[in-house]
């Protein structure tokens, strides 16, 4: 990219961490994609529902694209400006007290928690249920037909 189209020198490290495929770009203030490089994620799909991935290959791969961002030659280090990142919705991760995992990632379409939060979801529609601090009742989601991910907490 040439100091004209990138004249404040600086940019964004952009990293999108999807369910299927990790993506990281440097990206110039005004939004120009100054390099780019993706690769797929592996998950695992198994019995019962079962959809996991591995929060340590994650952390690899996003660290081993950013040095090879960085490594480049498109940016030195303290050009970069910000960070920003976005990753897979409403999955899962356990994790020790320490902050490290300690397990797969459940990812957002694991359904193996479907069968406890239908039940959930009949105990509120029968006054039964847990309410949220707001007293709303959390059953959207199974009545619009969505696969639920993790086990949902709160079962009796």
């Amino acid at each position: 990219m040439s100091e004209s189209a990138n004249p404040e020198g600086r940019y964004v490290l952009a990293i999108d961490l999807g369910t299927s495929r990790m993506k990281v770009g440097l990206v110039s203030m005004s939004g120009t994609v100054a390099w780019a490089t993706g690769t797929d994620v592996m998950t695992t799909l198994g019995e019962g529902g079962c959809a996991e991935q591995h929060p340590a290959g994650w952390w690899h791969q996003v660290t081993d694209a950013a040095k090879a961002a960085i490594g480049g030659g498109t940016a030195h280090p303290d050009q970069i400006a910000a960070v920003a990142v976005t990753g897979i919705w409403g999955s899962t991760v356990p994790v020790s007290t320490e902050g490290t995992p300690v397990g797969p990632g459940l990812l957002w379409l694991d359904s193996r928690g479907a069968p406890h939060a239908r039940r959930r979801c009949d105990l509120a529609a029968r006054g039964q249920g847990s309410r949220t601090e707001s007293g709303l009742r959390h059953c959207g989601a199974l009545r619009s037909g969505h696969r639920l991910g993790a086990v949902v907490g709160g079962i009796r």
